[in-house]
């Protein structure tokens, strides 16, 4: 039932009716109920302890992915204030260095650092955009060579392969490689808010490498 709620204001916002989306969830958020804590607690009580290690890991690992995807919105709301989007940035850097969610999540990843490219190249500080978009083509590269855009767990998170393995789709996110790699370049170099860096040289010089590193034929 939360899946069906949740599709449909997706769709909603697909066709921009966000007034829809309010009346189908409300116009606040409510305190949550930790269910997922609950069934840990409840196999805890029974015994089972590999089962409740590895509900609190769900539970842990949705909470921090749900944590950063809401960074690049929360960044781009924010993006006429310098000194909030500093603050943003660096708190989030802090927690993708902390839990390497670079190789846990890259594509979380991704959208955190091309938020971030475009909030600067808005505030015209175009150093910065760059060193966020350098962020974003290594680690896009990084990606597949290690066939990270897979759903995966990882020295911390050592429980939930089991759990994506469930998944309608299971792990496997990816279906069709060489559309995204087209993708993940053209969002560097077809993005009308980049158009400002188009002459310099390190910016032509990094979609080149991406290019190359991605091995996209013309």
């Amino acid at each position: 039932m939360k899946e069906a709620v949740s599709f449909k204001a997706t769709c909603y916002l697909i066709l921009n009716r966000p007034n829809e989306v309010l009346q189908l969830l409300g116009r606040t958020i409510r305190p949550k109920v930790p269910e997922e804590d609950l069934i840990a607690q409840a196999y805890q009580m029974l015994g089972n302890t590999e089962k409740a290690n590895e509900m609190m890991q769900i539970s842990m690992y949705q909470h921090l992915i749900q944590l950063v995807a809401t960074i690049p919105n929360y960044v781009v709301v924010n993006a006429s204030s310098a000194e909030k989007v500093e603050v943003i940035l660096n708190r989030a850097f802090m927690l993708i260095d902390m839990y390497e969610i670079e190789k846990l999540h890259p594509n979380m990843t991704l959208k955190v650092y091309y938020a971030a490219a475009q909030v600067y190249c808005m505030q015209e500080n175009f150093e910065r955009a760059l060193e966020m978009l350098r962020k974003y083509a290594t680690v896009c590269a990084a990606s597949f060579t290690v066939n990270s855009l897979h759903l995966h767990g990882d020295s911390y998170f050592d429980a939930i392969d089991g759990w994506f393995a469930e998944f309608p789709l299971g792990a496997k996110t990816v279906r069709n490689e060489e559309i995204i790699k087209r993708s993940m370049l053209q969002s560097i170099a077809e993005n009308p808010i980049f158009a400002s860096m188009k002459d310099l040289l390190e910016y032509k010089n990094m979609i080149a490498s991406l290019k190359f590193k991605l091995d996209i034929k013309e």
